[in-house]
């Protein structure tokens, strides 16, 4: 496993990404774990920003541990754990693969996808009864419509569901926020 500042990861995934090109990077299983990492950097980026200074630690290859990434930050090490949400329904692979790239709007208010979105996601987690699931943080990409939902409004609704967690930290392209 490599330790990165998150600007080094951030210009290592740019890196790899421009190796295998966007369109691969997002569609193919291949890189889930480049994906991975996009996360962690985005992540770290954020924290480094608002919160202090932070390391990461990823390994290259996916070594199927039940975390994704070691996260240093406050003289402290946390297991971090990586999931996409995505609109229900939604085929990232195919979107690209048919070039139909448009936003999938289905109406409803954006808060109330927002939590179902999140909730389903963190319900999933839950089901697989982690050992020691309490010293494991979540860190979900919010890649669906709907993801400019309120940081009060997430806790108020999901904050039951993430105790089981050590965190439940939500990223989208551009924000960041903990549950």
């Amino acid at each position: 496993m490599a330790r990165f500042k998150h600007f080094e990861l951030s210009e290592y995934v740019a890196r790899e990404r421009a190796l295998v090109g966007n369109d691969v990077f997002v569609t193919q299983r291949a890189n889930n774990r480049l994906r991975e990492m996009w996360c962690a950097a985005v992540f770290s980026e954020g924290y480094e920003n608002h919160i202090g200074p932070c390391e990461v630690e990823i390994a290259e290859e996916d070594e199927q541990r039940d975390y994704d990434f070691l996260f240093h930050a406050l003289g402290k090490v946390f297991r971090f754990q990586v999931t996409e949400v995505l609109d229900e329904g939604r085929k990232r692979n195919l979107e690209y693969r048919t070039g139909n790239r448009q936003h999938f709007e289905d109406g409803v208010v954006a808060e109330k996808y927002a939590h179902e979105r999140l909730s389903r996601a963190i319900e999933n987690k839950i089901r697989k009864r982690y050992s020691n699931s309490n010293e494991l943080h979540l860190l979900l990409y919010a890649n669906f419509l709907g993801k400019d939902a309120s940081w009060a409004s997430l806790v108020a609704n999901l904050g039951d569901l993430c105790r089981e967690f050590g965190s439940v930290w939500v990223i989208t392209g551009a924000e960041l926020c903990c549950i």
